[in-house]
């Protein structure tokens, strides 16, 4: 670590395994690192880095973990439209197996802003999307084969809202964060939205 990576700026743990995010290393290319063990005693494995490394796109701004799948977010790649990665692996091995991106995607939609996975179930946020309404995608797959399933929205949306910008994933519930949604009395008062299904 050096100064100013912000190790830390997003984390994970799934059993034995934990994954912190420094988005700022390396000119801001970003990195992700994977710690394993218990109790008071973790050891540092491996530093994930995409294997196209564009200084800028703070790769390992979000991070999540389910077993042996890592999720992780480049929110500012590619004119801050945002790319999310897939790695799998354990210990000292880890692999970047898939990029994810939306279908609809455009620039400034920050799409990886915020990311959660669960089995073949993976969650991403983009709170820019549609003026920053914000939205989420739901994609599915394991190893190096993924595909988008659908676009989560908000009914009540609207401009600013940044719904996206926090996600969660439960077996089948999806839980979205719109911080900045406004009530029709309190301004910015945040709202959290909850989706159920499958595929």
């Amino acid at each position: 670590g050096t100064a100013e990576d912000q190790c830390g700026r997003s984390v994970a743990i799934s059993g034995s395994t934990v994954l912190g995010g420094a988005p700022r290393d390396a000119t801001q290319q970003g990195a992700a690192y994977v710690f394993t063990g218990g109790g008071d005693s973790w050891t540092e494995q491996a530093k994930l880095t995409a294997d196209e490394k564009v200084i800028y796109d703070q790769f390992g701004y979000s991070v999540a973990l389910s077993g042996g799948t890592a999720l992780i977010g480049a929110v500012f790649s590619d004119g801050y439209a945002g790319t999310a990665y897939i790695f799998t692996g354990s210990g000292s091995t880890w692999t970047e197996r898939a990029t994810l991106t939306a279908t609809d995607r455009l620039a400034s939609d920050r799409f990886g802003c915020s990311v959660a996975i669960e089995g073949d179930t993976a969650l991403i946020g983009a709170f820019g999307d549609e003026d920053s309404r914000g939205a989420a995608y739901v994609f599915t797959g394991s190893g190096g084969s993924w595909t988008q399933r659908t676009k989560l929205i908000a009914a009540d949306g609207a401009q600013d809202d940044r719904f996206g910008f926090s996600v969660a994933l439960s077996g089948g519930a999806a839980l979205v964060g719109a911080h900045m949604h406004d009530l029709p009395s309190s301004f910015e008062q945040g709202a959290a939205y909850v989706f159920t299904g499958s595929g």
